[in-house]
């Protein structure tokens, strides 16, 4: 984009932000999606490896365990607040204009 050699691209608001010193204009902004998706398959997992993966990962709530919240304050920024299960609902492209 910023060479010219292309019309249009989609990045994420964090790397735009950094490049608006560009004149780069946002024509479309999604709603917000999780910074990262872990995907497991069940189909050369275990259901019980996958079941106890998924059960740790939903186990990390530093918003309702202290011990957990001085664990992970320093973990990355995708992850130190925790994990949610997919929504199939939270994950429609929804533009806004």
């Amino acid at each position: 984009m910023a060479r010219g050699k292309y019309d249009v691209a989609g990045v994420k608001t964090a790397i735009a932000n950094r490049y608006q010193h560009l004149d780069l204009k946002s024509i479309a902004v999604s709603r917000r999606y999780p910074g990262f998706a872990l995907v497991a398959n069940k189909n050369t997992l275990k259901g019980d490896v996958y079941d106890a993966i998924q059960k740790a990962l939903l186990a990390l709530d530093p918003a309702t365990n202290e011990e957990l919240k001085t664990r992970m304050k320093d973990w990355g920024r995708h992850i130190r607040n925790g994990a949610a299960p997919p929504n199939s609902a939270t994950m429609e492209i929804s533009l806004m204009h």
